[in-house]
């Protein structure tokens, strides 16, 4: 098997990026993009899985 190093990239230690937590039209946002944050179903197996 192949495999590939990342590149490094080294960070910029004058700069930064804040990212605030999510609000309800990013929740709605997401879910029009047809993307989904939990998956209930995905959720019950792993509960069920490891507990």
């Amino acid at each position: 098997m192949l495999t590939k190093k990342l590149p490094k990239s080294f960070q910029q230690e004058k700069t930064g990026n804040y990212f605030s937590k999510p609000v309800l039209e990013d929740f709605i946002e997401y879910e029009k993009l047809g993307l989904k944050i939990i998956d209930k179903d995905y959720y019950e197996n792993l509960l069920e899985k490891h507990f």
